[in-house]
């Protein structure tokens, strides 16, 4: 038995495992949606208006500017239970003790979803943060000593697809961010790993009009990697003087090709999960 079919083999019980878990997960999810409007049935309805609530605020963020605030993963399950805990206690709180009132309550679940899961994200972004740039394809993949330009592009699809790759003028010219946005506090720092040939530098400007790691008024920040011979460049911006999120450039040199100037106008929090 050759090493292709036994990775063949693990591929499939690997797959067989995720589903068998996903099942697991969602039928204790509905276990404990239908063991809550059991024990609280006085109250039910603001268990209902609080679960369509949460799904349609999850839903709204999701396809809006405002997508950058999510953390976004394949499985949406998690981000609308945050939602709908976040609308469930403020609505239960708010409510009109003579039981009307029943649009107050509708605003009230709104308001509370959203809040949790804006504050789910804060609370859990990164105090550093790790950015991987690719020079010459949109993954990190090679195929021996050369970029994978095709598996590159199969995998930024597949990304667009899932609503994680935002930009798509990295993809016609063989470029890639990863993440394409970040936000760090104050005290954070920031680190571009730049993958590429050798001698392949990397000028990082912030000249967007967004600049964490200035002072009022100075002059924009501009960092540099060139890409050594065992390993990739690197680039390291901090301390962030002011918290933000906003769009910047990347100017790749690479060896015997023009100077490739690129904006990363991704924007909020990266992806999580």
């Amino acid at each position: 038995m050759n090493g292709a079919t036994l990775l063949a083999r693990a591929g499939r019980r690997s797959k067989v495992k995720r589903r068998l878990n996903l099942a697991i997960y969602y039928g204790l999810l509905g276990l404990a949606l239908i063991g809550l409007s059991l024990v609280s049935r006085p109250r039910g309805r603001f268990v209902l208006i609080s679960l369509a609530a949460a799904i349609i605020i999850y839903v709204i963020v999701t396809h809006s500017p405002l997508r950058w605030t999510l953390p976004r993963r394949r499985r949406h399950v998690p981000s609308i239970a945050v939602c709908f805990l976040g609308a469930l206690l403020v609505s239960l709180a708010t409510r009109d003790p003579s039981g009307e009132g029943m649009a107050v309550t509708w605003v009230a679940a709104a308001l509370g979803a959203f809040g949790f899961l804006l504050m789910a994200v804060k609370s859990g972004t990164p105090t550093h943060v790790g950015i991987l740039v690719n020079a010459e394809s949109v993954s990190a993949h090679w195929n021996g000593v050369v970029p994978d330009v095709d598996r590159g592009r199969r995998v930024a699809n597949r990304m667009f697809d899932l609503g994680s790759f935002f930009e798509p003028d990295f993809v016609n010219r063989n470029f890639g961010v990863w993440p394409e946005h970040f936000e760090v506090p104050q005290e954070g720092s920031i680190t571009w790993y730049i993958k590429g040939r050798p001698g392949t530098r990397a000028t990082i400007r912030f000249d967007q009009g967004f600049d964490p790691f200035s002072e009022p008024n100075g002059q924009p920040s501009v960092f540099e990697a060139v890409v050594p011979s065992d390993g990739p460049g690197i680039a390291v911006a901090g301390p962030v003087v002011e918290p933000g999120r906003g769009a910047y450039t990347i100017q790749i040199e690479s060896p015997g090709q023009p100077v490739r100037a690129f904006v990363v106008r991704g924007g909020g929090s990266q992806t999580k999960g």
